[in-house]
Formats: structure tokens, sequence, C-alpha cells
């Protein structure tokens, strides 16, 4: 989040002033990323929090009290003290979801239903982050050529609902008027007794075949890895290392489904 926060406040359409964004304890956390200091020494030096995003209590503020603890970070992205994003600056910004919505974003906080309702974009934001957000948003991209998506569903960096679940429901609405699309979408993650994701569009019966073979290798795979690395190093090691244990098994999706292309 500071890396998107510093890379947002230098945009020519307008800039962010990241002092109204973070806490003051954090206040530096913005000239961290992109930079020298790995993720671990910047948590031990206390410049920044190992997970919490946002106050788990604030008073005074009705439309966050209302808001769930969101997955895949849980209770984990909320603290009572020593939370990264400023709560009068996570309220100002949820006001402007509450007035101008989001397609992704239901209105009561619950996680969005992408199997029933593809995403749209906000139509008229006011809050500049989210203006700035809607500017390098893809809901609005069709790909002219094969794409494959692959992640895993509790990713605390790359957030699979908001990723690969939205993207994969905007091309899914895209499909009778563009029927020549050709993507995939896999979830590595079968953890805690989910099936995982998987989702085609444009192979053939052989090819989607193939591909259903090494989801299932790869989402088991990941799964064990990941279970093994938890059970050896602990939960914490297992959310900091969970992004990039996806690579190896992505990588080895994406060769299978590009090779069918």
């Amino acid at each position: 989040m500071p890396m998107v926060v510093n890379s947002y406040a230098h945009l020519k359409q307008g800039s962010l002033n990241p002092s109204q964004i973070f806490t003051t304890q954090y206040a530096n956390a913005v000239s961290l990323f992109p930079g020298n200091a790995g993720y671990q020494a910047a948590v031990q030096s206390r410049q920044i929090p190992a997970t919490a995003l946002f106050q788990s209590t604030p008073t005074g503020y009705a439309n966050l009290d209302a808001l769930p603890e969101g997955a895949p970070l849980g209770a984990a992205g909320f603290a009572p003290a020593n939370y990264l994003f400023s709560t009068a600056f996570r309220e100002a910004y949820v006001n402007d979801v509450d007035a101008n919505p989001d397609g992704a974003a239901p209105v009561d906080g619950s996680a969005p239903n992408f199997s029933t309702t593809a995403p749209t974009l906000p139509a008229n934001p006011q809050f500049l982050l989210r203006q700035d957000l809607k500017a390098n948003d893809l809901r609005n991209y069709t790909p002219s050529m094969p794409l494959m998506m692959c992640g895993g569903f509790n990713d605390p960096e790359v957030f699979w609902n908001q990723g690969a679940g939205a993207m994969t429901a905007v091309l899914n609405s895209k499909v009778p008027s563009d029927p020549n699309l050709r993507y995939a979408t896999l979830d590595l993650d079968i953890s805690g007794g989910t099936s995982g994701t998987f989702a085609t569009q444009g192979l053939t019966s052989a090819q989607n075949a193939t591909m259903q073979s090494m989801a299932t290798q790869t989402q088991q795979a990941f799964t064990a890895y990941q279970a093994g690395v938890v059970s050896q190093y602990g939960a914490t090691i297992g959310l900091e290392t969970y992004h990039t244990n996806e690579r190896v098994f992505c990588t080895a999706a994406a060769r299978t489904f590009f090779s069918l292309s």
C-alpha cells in the first residue's frame, strides 16, 4: 500500500498527500517502497505494521462501524493501535463509495458475488484517489490475445475477488458480444475444503480437459506446499510468502495454457 500511494501521488492528473493518508506513526512509510527496505526489517524497525491496515475499533465513524473484516486478511488487517491508514481518510473514502457506488463493492460491505453480477466501474467518483484508481482500472479492457489469470484466494497482497474474480466476471459478460475471447482463470488455493476457481473460455473440449488436469495438479501441489510452509514456519511466514509461493505453480499452468493457444 505505501508503494501504491507513492505511485499515485505522482500522477499528472492530480496528487495525493501521503500525510493525509497514513497515520502519524507511519508517516514515512510512503518512502520505503520501492527501495532497499525489506518487509521484515521495516516491520521490526516499526516503520510499517505487520498486517494492520485499519483501526479495528473506530468510534464516531458510523459507516466504518458497520463494515465487516474482509478476506483474506480478516482480523489481521485491523488493530486498535499501530495501524497504517488514517481512520479519517478511510471514512472519507467509504463515504464517497456510498455516495458514488462501485459495481465491485456491495453497499453493505459484503463480498461481491461475481457468479451472478459483472462489476461495473464507478460512474462518478468524487474522491481523488478513487478517480485515479478508475483511470487505471481494467474493467473496460477487452483482451485481443489469449489471457491467463492465476493466483490464490487467500493472497494477502493481490486480493482474488478484486482482481481475477472481478475480471473473470467482466470477461464472462463480454462473451455474448465477443465470442472469440480466449482466457482461463485459476485459483490455486483449495485449502479448507474449497474447490478453487477454474474457468476457461474459447478452448476446445480436448484443450479444456488438458487445462483441467493441469489446474487440478497445481491446486493440489500449491495447497500442500503452502500447508507445509505454515506447518514448518508458522502462519505469519505462510502469510508473508503466500504471494511469492504462487509463482512456480502459476508459471506451470501458464505454460500449459499458452502451449494450447
